[in-house]
């Protein structure tokens, strides 16, 4: 179980690196379906852009820390697999979470200059 737990979580992962790289060489124009999608993004081209790229170089980075996190408590810990479902789906909520919203504010930023 603790394989089949840490397999899902690195998968997730490569998932998310593989949905940022169109973003970040700017291949996905404005839409409603796939990257950072607020009236703010969609109605302007640049900040679309802009942001899409910098979310998604974060996310980039942040699923590689995914990686790292999910294969080291597999590797070198003793934990149980409720545990390590909880740590690892704890860390990417809030990571992802933060990324999202940090991501938001500054598309309003930009937006407003």
């Amino acid at each position: 179980m603790r394989e089949s737990v840490t397999l899902i979580f690195v998968g997730f992962a490569i998932l998310l690196i593989l949905l940022s790289l169109p973003l970040i060489f700017n291949k996905v124009k404005p839409n409603w379906f796939y990257g950072l999608r607020t009236p703010t993004t969609v109605n302007n081209p640049d900040v679309w852009y802009l942001i899409n790229r910098k979310t998604a170089t974060q996310m980039l980075y942040f699923a590689i820390v995914l990686i790292l996190v999910a294969l080291g408590l597999d590797f070198y810990t003793g934990l149980e697999s409720n545990l390590l479902i909880a740590i690892n789906a704890g860390l990417a909520a809030v990571g992802i979470g933060y990324i999202t919203i940090s991501g938001i504010f500054e598309a309003r930023r930009l937006a407003s200059k």
